[in-house]
Parts: structure tokens; C-alpha cells; sequence
């Protein structure tokens, strides 16, 4: 059966300068079935809408149709890996410098670390992440170890676990406003939460983001990162 995804092939960022919610992209939406094209096109009437003057009804079934006219507007752009993930960091300080909010979504964990590794690289370079780092031995949900991650003043955070006594839930993302005396204080939605890793270690970075962790998200632009099996 022919396979059918986002891109056609090699790699892709999928922009949308519309506001989006992110509610019915899944883990599984590169490598679609043909016969299952309409879907992706109704996921992607989630993200590009009436602010870009766009219906998708014109290529409605027609994947094809649809990639042409994503790309005639440089809404998807083929391209290698490291290049696409190189535009998606590019994408991300652009839009940070216009006071966008944005997401970065890619399917597979590895790519989502080389994404924040990446960005927070540059925005330490520039200034935007403190260099007070203060080193977290940080855990899964589940609570498997991960490894030591560096957060730091400016950060953007994503907690993993649901807390009540911190008042945090799984896939909620906050900024690190503060470091003191091994005290994260974080900034959620206006409100400082002070988090000692000694206690609660579930966290990420939050400036790239699965798929299924941005369900539920409102930004004003996404960019999704999706490839086949080309090398990088």
C-alpha cells in the first residue's frame, strides 16, 4: 500500500503563522495511508486557517494538491535534516525577536533534545539564558532517570509529572525567572513556583516539544519538524 506523509520526502518544517491549537496531530502522522490523506488535511485545518485567507476545502482529498499549494505559500519546505532543524532553531529566535509565541514539534524524543539543545546553545550565546546553570539530575514521568540537564536563568521549562502541592500538571511549560540556593523559581502563567529538584526532578526544557505534548497548546505559530528516511 502506498505510504503517504508529511513531506513527501526527506525533511520538512511545517509553519503556520496562524493562532493554533494543537489538538488532533498524533505520533503517527508521518507514514500516513493514502486512503487516510483527508485526516492530515483536516489536522493541518487546525493550524493554517482564516488569518492566512486559506481553505483547505480547495485540496480537500487531494494530499498531493495540498502539498503543492503548502509549499507555493512557504508554509513547508523539503529539505535535509540538519538543515530543517537548523530552520526550525532560525524560525524559533526570529519569532521570539517579534514577540511571537511559538512551538517547535517533532516526532521522536531525540529530535526534540537536539532541538532545545540547540536553541538553548544560541540563546546563551546572546544573552537570553543567564549562565548561572544549576544542574538538575532530572527523571521521566514515570520517574526513570534521564541524566543531568542544565537550567538556568531565562530557560523555558516543562514539567513532566503532575504535582498538587506545587500546583503543576504533566506538559505544562514555564520560564526560570530566578536561581537561588539550588531553587528553581519558575514562572507559571504569572505565578512563581519555587522548585527544589532535590524533591521534584521531572523536567525538560521546553522550547521543543513531541507531538503528543503540545495537544492542548495555544500559539500564535508552530513549526513541525517531520521527515522520512533520508540520511541527515
Amino acid at each position: 500500500m502506498k505510504k503517504y506523509g508529511l513531506p513527501i520526502s526527506g525533511g520538512a518544517v511545517a509553519q503556520a503563522d496562524a493562532k493554533a491549537e494543537l489538538k488532533g496531530l498524533r505520533e503517527n502522522q508521518v507514514g500516513l495511508d493514502y486512503e487516510n490523506a483527508s485526516k492530515t488535511l483536516e489536522q493541518f485545518q487546525i493550524t493554517l486557517q482564516k488569518e492566512k485567507g486559506f481553505q483547505l476545502s480547495q485540496a480537500q482529498g487531494n494530499c498531493n494538491k495540498a502539498m503543492q499549494i503548502f509549499k507555493g505559500r512557504g508554509w513547508v519546505h523539503e529539505t535535509t535534516k540538519n538543515e530543517a532543524i537548523k530552520m526550525a532553531v532560525d524560525k524559533y529566535l526570529s519569532s521570539l525577536k517579534e514577540g511571537k509565541s511559538l512551538v517547535i514539534v517533532a516526532d521522536k524524543n531525540k529530535d526534540v533534545e537536539r532541538l532545545n539543545r540547540e536553541i538553548r546553545y544560541v540563546l546563551k550565546r546572546q544573552g537570553l539564558v543567564k549562565e548561572d546553570d544549576l544542574i538538575v539530575h532530572t527523571k521521566d514521568t514515570s520517574g526513570k532517570p534521564t541524566g543531568e540537564k542544565e537550567f538556568s536563568t531565562g530557560d523555558k521549562v516543562m514539567f513532566l509529572r503532575n504535582d498538587r502541592d506545587l500546583g503543576v500538571r504533566n506538559g505544562e511549560i514555564g520560564q526560570v525567572v530566578g536561581i537561588s540556593g539550588g531553587t528553581m523559581i519558575i514562572d507559571l502563567y504569572g505565578e512563581k513556583i519555587k522548585v527544589d529538584p532535590e524533591r521534584y526532578a521531572y523536567l525538560t526544557h521546553g522550547y521543543a516539544i513531541t507531538v503528543h505534548k503540545s495537544q492542548g497548546l495555544t500559539c500564535d505559530r508552530v513549526f513541525y519538524l517531520a521527515y522520512g528516511n533520508q540520511p541527515t
